[in-house]
């Protein structure tokens, strides 16, 4: 089934996944795009395809879809959605959330009936108004209407001021301690569906620290990805980013805050994320990376176009639009 096809994992959330599908790793030409969301029961899976491709070709693409991208456990109760567009249209993740954002907005917009109103024709005559009749006078013995007091208006309620850094990181230290509890109380049920020699890999696994080599570890990824492990990667991703010993997710972390004012109005998400993302970074290549973007604030020499790729795909765009 097509032998050159490369799949690149382009973004990884708690409940959604990107993958770029490339005829080969020398030409980078994008065959399709597949995004992955994990709803709270089943799977649903939507390949944008960028080029044709012949019917076998693409039943062996959702075949390997289903048996190396998607977990067995999410999919086991045969809840599998697949949705194929043909003639897509090749637009990045990042402008997508753009686009999608603009679309929510809009309708936001349209059902609370926030639109403007409707404009009188100009075309219309003047009327002019009917003339009151004249009130009676009160009697003597009648008392006069009091007028009701002017309700003075409330002040505004003021927006709440985005988390400071350290907010954040305890926040996410935090969402980590909650998927903990999550796994805890699922792990027994799902290690029950692995076979004899799958709880033997499991129980490999799972018997040393992980370390960032081993989150890092292709093999590793896949298998519990593979069994139903998600939310134990996340977890293990986060606990190792933010332990208090290691500082270099801490010191990236708080560089890209510091150059990215408008992405961490979103701080809480953003920074799990990333946290997250880090963990699939071995030791040496997370130095380089922290090194990069050092070299980029202090400008001590020029940065790669692949530099400056893998600094944006890990912190975003804003921090290397302000760059010094």
């Amino acid at each position: 089934m097509l032998p050159s096809v490369v799949f690149i994992q382009q973004v990884r959330t708690p409940s959604s996944e990107v993958w770029i599908v490339d005829e080969s790793r020398t030409r980078r030409e994008q065959l399709a795009q597949i995004d992955i969301h994990y709803p709270s029961s089943g799977v649903d899976v939507t390949v944008a395809l960028l080029r044709p491709l012949s019917n076998s070709d693409l039943a062996s693409l959702l075949a390997y879809i289903d048996s190396e991208l998607i977990s067995s456990a999410d999919a086991a109760d045969g809840n599998l959605r697949f949705r194929v567009i043909h003639g897509g249209i090749k637009i990045s993740t990042r402008y997508m959330v753009l686009i999608m954002r603009t679309i929510l907005a809009a309708l936001l917009s349209m059902m609370l009936g926030c639109g403007d109103a409707p404009k009188p024709s100009t075309a219309a005559k003047s009327v002019d108004p009917p003339k009151e009749a004249p009130k009676p006078r009160p009697k003597e013995h009648e008392s006069q209407p009091q007028s009701s007091p002017k309700k003075i208006p409330a002040p505004p309620v003021p927006a709440p001021s985005p988390p400071t850094f350290e907010e954040a990181i305890e926040w996410v230290s935090a969402r980590g301690e909650a998927l903990k509890k999550e796994i805890d109380g699922e792990l027994e049920t799902k290690k029950k569906r692995l076979t004899e020699d799958e709880l033997l890999v499991f129980d490999a696994i799972m018997g040393k620290p992980f370390t960032g080599v081993d989150l890092a570890n292709v093999d590793v990824d896949r298998f519990l990805r593979k069994n139903g492990f998600e939310k134990l990667i996340w977890y293990k991703a986060i606990e190792y980013a933010v332990d208090e010993k290691r500082t270099f997710f801490r010191q990236l972390a708080k560089l890209a805050w510091d150059h990215s004012p408008k992405t961490r109005l979103k701080g809480k998400e953003w920074l799990l994320n990333m946290a997250i993302d880090w963990g699939s970074i071995d030791d040496v290549r997370g130095r380089g990376i922290f090194q990069i973007m050092q070299d980029v604030v202090s400008k001590s020499r020029e940065i790669t176009a692949e530099e400056r790729d893998v600094i944006v795909k890990l912190v975003g765009e804003e921090f290397w639009l302000n760059r010094p």
